[in-house]
């Protein structure tokens, strides 16, 4: 039964279902709905919650920020730009930025929002381009500047947008964490030039994997809090902007994995809250008996035999990578 009044808070549909309430840390549940009108599913918004999560590493891929910005800084200022490339693309929406990017002129005016610690912007930096950083997070704008320079500020600054229009926009795991998505990315098209190009990746919500899952235990909320369906970008821009949408698919092994859970039905288990305790926290899903000694039975006779490589391949949770190009008037 739905909440009096729900609607959705990216369509405002009131064609939502309420599927339950998550708690992944204490003091923050959240009621997770889904809508039949864009196919989000989706959380509640806390504005608050971003600057503590960065400042106390609560989550485990805030702390992995922190230990890529230390890992980047020695290769910045040694001016080791190829090896800065490879530490980030071993990610592949880094990746992805980075060769999109690299097709632009040298001369193309960038802008990151979401710039975390500033290790992304740093390979552009070292590569001569021109680029502002803005981040909700003063604490990890300020880590950016103390690593890599004066480029970057808190998204309230009043010059947070100078130098604008822009020749491409882009943001990496921002979009599924910000309250209204699509006037957001309805406000970045406004602010390129004509033709520029706006990148971001998104998480996928058709790489929920388990059954009756919620939500994916690898972001939970307050952070992440919607999650797009494939074909979500296309069909809300397609009559603003030129959109090339790619999924992003894992591994063959990675994919076999998968595709047994789904086969015998593994079913997800709702979160235990945790506190936020200043620790790296990660939620995994406990082991299910039967059910997940067959799937690891049937997933190791898959390497063997050779058949993961016939297996469908599987979406990436963060990888659907979205390009809108703005009209050229």
């Amino acid at each position: 039964m739905n909440p009096p009044g729900a609607t959705c808070r990216i369509c405002a549909s009131s064609r939502v279902a309420h599927l339950g309430r998550v708690e992944y840390l204490e003091g923050f549940g959240a009621a997770v709905f889904d809508c039949a009108e864009c196919g989000c599913r989706f959380t509640s918004h806390d504005a608050t919650v971003h600057e503590r999560l960065h400042r106390g590493r609560t989550l485990s891929y805030y702390d992995e920020y922190d230990r890529l910005a230390a890992r980047c800084q020695p290769l910045f200022a040694a001016g080791d730009a190829d090896g800065l490339k490879r530490e980030l693309e071993r990610w592949p929406k880094y990746r992805f930025i980075i060769d999109q990017v690299s097709q632009a002129p040298v001369d193309a005016r960038l802008l990151e929002l979401g710039s975390s610690r500033g290790y992304l912007a740093a390979y552009f930096i070292l590569t001569g381009r021109s680029i502002r950083g803005v981040d909700v997070s003063a604490d990890a704008v300020a880590s950016a500047r103390a690593a890599f320079g004066e480029h970057f500020c808190t998204s309230d600054a009043p010059d947070a947008y100078g130098g604008g229009p822009f020749d491409i926009i882009y943001h990496v795991g921002v979009i599924g964490c910000v309250a209204d998505p699509i006037a957001l990315t309805r406000d970045l098209l406004g602010k390129l030039k004509p033709g520029g190009r706006l990148l971001f990746n998104a998480p996928n919500k058709n790489a929920l994997r388990l059954r009756h899952q919620w939500w994916m235990d690898t972001a939970p909320p307050p952070d992440l809090i919607t999650l797009f369906p494939e074909g979500f970008w296309r069909r809300q821009f397609a009559a603003e902007a030129d959109v090339e949408e790619t999924v992003e698919r894992v591994t063959p092994d990675a994919s076999l994995a998968i595709a047994t859970r789904e086969l015998v039905g593994m079913p997800w288990h709702s979160p235990t809250a945790r506190a936020m305790s200043g620790r790296a926290l990660e939620w995994r899903q406990p082991r299910s008996g039967v059910r997940d000694l067959l799937a690891r039975a049937l997933a190791k006779a898959g390497r063997m035999t050779g058949f993961a490589r016939r297996v469908a391949p599987r979406p990436a949770e963060f990888g659907l990578l979205v390009s809108l190009r703005a009209p050229t008037r």
